[in-house]
C-alpha cells in the first residue's frame, strides 16, 4: 500500500535532492499555461513572475534577479528563441553571468530541439507539463554535476493516451476537480472564440491550442491540434478547411464529457450498486487509514461498485489529506449502503 502523504517512489527522482525555493521567470503567451505554472511551481515553494512575450521577459531580466527562466519557444512579437539569443548577446556585451533558460514547447520535433540549443537554451521541457520532469530538468541545469539524467534535448518523448479528458492527470496538475473543470471550460470558450476569428486555423492558433489542451488533460484535442500544427509546418503547408470543423467537434466532445461529469456528481445519482463489494472495500480502506496508509486496490474496488456521486466526499477528503473527514465519509457510505440494502430486499 501507498503511505498517506507519500508520492509513489521513483528511484531516479529520489536521487535528486529537493530544490530550494527559487525565483523563476515563466514566459508564455497563453494565460492558462501561466496560471498552471504558477499553481504548480508556487505549490512547490518557488516564487514565480510571468511575462507574456520575449520583450517583456528581457525587460524583467534586465532589472530583477531570477534563478532561471522557463521560456516558451513559440510566441508572437518576439519568440523564445529570439529572446534567448538577445539575452545571450546582452550577457556577452555586459559580462553578465549566464542565466539558465529552459525551453517550454509542445513540439517533440528534433529540429526544435536543435533550434533551442543553437539559440542558447540550456534545457528542454515538453508540454504537457510533467512536474517531476520539470523539477529534474531544473536540478540538472542549475547543478549539472549532481544530475543523474541525460540532457533531454536528445531524449525521445513517449506517446500519450488519446482520450477526451484525462481526469487523473488534469486533477493532479490543477490540484482539484472543480479547478480543473473551470479551467477546461475557459479553454473551450477561448478556443471557440479563436476558431470563430480563424475558421481555418493557422500555425499560431494550432500551436497555442495544442500546448494548452495538453496541460489541461484534454488529450484527444491536444493530439488533434498537434497533428494540425505539424501539418501546417510542412513545406508547402497543408491548410484544409476541415481542420476547423474537426477542432470544433473535439471541443463539443470535451463539453459533453464535462457535462456528463456534472451529471454523475449530482445528488440524484444512485447510491446502491454492488453493496457487498463496496462494504468490503470500505472496510479495507478504513483499516488502511487507521495505519496511515492508502489501499489503492480498495479504492479501485469501490469505484467499480459505487457511482461517483456518493464517493465524492471520500475522494475529496483523501485529496486534501483530511483523514478524519475520510473516515467520516466511510462511515456515511456504510450507513447509506445499509439503508439502501434495507429498502431493496
Amino acid at each position: 500500500p501507498l503511505r498517506i502523504g507519500q508520492a509513489p517512489v521513483n528511484r531516479d527522482e529520489d536521487a535528486l535532492a529537493p530544490l530550494p525555493p527559487l525565483d523563476l521567470l515563466v514566459v508564455d503567451d497563453v494565460a492558462q499555461n501561466l496560471e498552471l505554472m504558477q499553481h504548480v511551481l508556487g505549490g512547490m515553494g518557488h516564487r514565480v513572475r510571468t511575462a507574456t512575450e520575449g520583450e517583456q521577459a528581457l525587460a524583467l531580466l534586465a532589472n530583477e534577479h531570477f534563478d532561471a527562466v522557463l521560456m516558451d519557444m513559440h510566441m508572437p512579437v518576439l519568440d523564445g528563441l529570439a529572446a534567448t539569443r538577445a539575452l545571450r548577446e546582452r550577457e556577452r556585451l555586459q559580462a553578465r553571468p549566464r542565466m539558465p533558460v529552459l525551453a517550454l514547447t509542445a513540439s517533440v520535433l528534433e529540429e526544435d530541439r536543435r533550434a533551442a540549443r543553437a539559440a542558447g537554451m540550456d534545457g528542454f521541457c515538453v508540454k504537457p507539463l510533467e512536474p517531476h520532469a520539470l523539477v529534474r530538468e531544473l536540478a540538472r541545469v542549475l547543478a549539472p554535476a549532481s544530475a543523474l539524467v541525460p540532457d533531454p534535448l536528445h531524449l525521445s518523448v513517449p506517446e500519450r493516451r488519446h482520450e477526451v479528458v484525462d481526469w487523473v492527470r488534469g486533477v493532479a496538475l490543477w490540484g482539484g476537480r472543480s479547478t480543473m473543470v473551470q479551467a477546461a471550460l475557459r479553454f473551450c470558450d477561448e478556443a471557440e472564440a479563436g476558431l470563430a476569428l480563424a475558421p481555418v486555423p493557422d500555425l499560431a492558433l494550432a500551436h497555442r491550442l495544442h500546448g494548452t489542451a495538453a496541460n489541461l488533460g484534454l488529450m484527444d484535442f491536444a493530439a488533434l491540434a498537434g497533428a494540425i500544427e505539424a501539418a501546417l509546418r510542412e513545406q508547402p503547408p497543408r491548410n484544409p478547411d476541415s481542420d476547423g470543423a474537426a477542432l470544433r467537434a473535439a471541443l463539443a466532445r470535451i463539453r459533453a464529457e464535462l457535462a456528463s461529469e456534472d451529471a454523475d456528481t449530482s445528488e440524484d445519482a444512485p447510491v446502491l450498486a454492488n453493496p457487498a463489494r463496496a462494504h468490503a472495500a470500505l472496510s479495507t480502506l478504513a483499516r488502511a487509514l487507521d495505519h496511515g496508509e492508502l489501499n489503492e486496490q480498495a479504492l479501485a474496488d469501490l469505484a467499480d461498485s459505487l457511482p461517483l456521486a456518493p464517493r465524492r466526499p471520500l475522494l475529496d477528503a483523501l485529496e486534501a489529506f483530511d483523514f478524519a473527514a475520510a473516515r467520516q465519509a466511510i462511515d456515511t457510505l456504510r450507513t447509506q449502503l445499509d439503508v439502501s440494502e434495507d429498502s431493496h430486499p
